[in-house]
């Protein structure tokens, strides 16, 4: 198996692990891959060609106590 970031042919097999995994409707799925997916922020995990896992590591700003 190997780790590695995304790559845009990866999506086709994203979102049938994601539908498989968390059983959510195609429309979302397509909705979060269409408006927030980006290859540079996921990685998948490959074994031979197929991707068995994913990680979105998503940029977002935390703010504590209102800074």
């Amino acid at each position: 198996m190997i780790i590695r970031k995304a790559a845009n042919e990866d999506v086709v097999m994203i979102r049938q692990l994601w539908r498989e995994i968390f059983g959510d409707s195609y429309k979302y799925i397509d909705f979060f891959l269409e408006k927030r997916y980006n290859s540079n922020d996921c990685f998948v995990c490959c074994d031979n060609e197929n991707v068995v896992a994913m990680l979105h590591a998503l940029p977002c700003k935390f703010v504590s106590d209102g800074k």
